[in-house]
């Protein structure tokens, strides 16, 4: 189901503990690297969006969702046409009574005419897309690299995202990149 959305219209976002990676968390001490990332999964092609900082906050995950969807909108995007699921962190105001401007989920419904959804509670699965590319960046970068200082750091995570999205063949997409899958899927859409 999520495979034969359009692409680049429904999102999952959740955030990774960088600090729990025993062979990442010497290197985060040393050299000041982020403890945090903050990523979007585009669940049509499997395309990651991330950002990093030093505290799990509401302030930080209204950051990345605002210079993510600014970017969709820069490329030509319709940004009203977009859903972002979370959970129910406090750093997607999934406590919050009553919304604030300027907070996560105002920025994305009033800023950008987007909407926001919450995964149903007690639903672990709900945000799998998202958890799996954790798990796989875990694996690939974040025990794979050995970082002398942010500016490396910045350098090789850029890197590695360019690559996933634009090479990285994945099995569960039929051996295919999630840039091979927007040239199918959106020919006209531009993979930047």
């Amino acid at each position: 189901v999520k495979a034969a959305s359009a692409p680049f219209t429904r999102f999952q976002m959740d955030v990774k503990h960088l600090t729990d990676i025993p062979f990442y968390w010497p290197q985060m001490r040393a050299n000041g690297l982020p403890c945090f990332q903050y990523t979007l999964r585009e669940l049509s092609c499997g395309a990651q969006f991330l950002a990093y900082s030093n505290e799990l906050s509401k302030t930080y995950a209204t950051l990345a969702v605002d210079r993510f969807l600014q970017h969709l909108k820069q490329h030509g995007l319709n940004a009203a046409a977009v859903t972002i699921t979370t959970d129910l962190g406090s750093e997607f105001d999934g406590n919050t009574t009553e919304y604030q401007p300027g907070g996560f989920h105002l920025t994305i419904e009033q800023k950008y005419h987007a909407r926001h959804r919450f995964n149903p509670p007690a639903c672990p699965n709900a945000n799998a897309d998202v958890e799996s590319v954790h798990n796989t960046i875990e694996a690939e970068f974040f025990d794979a690299q050995v970082f002398d200082s942010s500016t490396d750091f910045f350098g090789k995570i850029t890197t590695y995202q360019l690559w996933y999205n634009a090479a990285r063949k994945n099995g569960s997409r039929g051996y295919k990149s999630p840039a091979d899958l927007l040239a199918t899927k959106a020919p006209k859409l531009s993979p930047r």
